[in-house]
């Protein structure tokens, strides 16, 4: 060790930069079953949109944007 704070202070810093690096980088890949979850999303999006506008008209056709949006926004 140093004696000074400074010479401290940079020696931890050092430490905590080489155990970073040392540290796996998460995969952040599609999970497994991502085809499955796009086709039960669709299918559910599908439907609601058939329902809103059978039962309720054109002009509700927006709504089923908006859950589009909501299913499908990266997270």
């Amino acid at each position: 060790m140093s004696d000074t704070p400074q010479q401290d202070w940079r020696a931890e810093a050092l430490r905590r930069m080489e155990q970073a690096d040392q540290q796996p980088i998460p995969d952040r890949r599609r999970q497994d079953n991502w085809a499955a979850v796009v086709v039960v999303k669709l299918t559910a999006l599908v439907l609601l949109s058939l329902g809103l506008v059978c039962f309720l008209g054109y002009g509700w056709l927006f709504a089923s944007v908006l859950v589009g949006w909501y299913l499908f926004w990266p997270r």
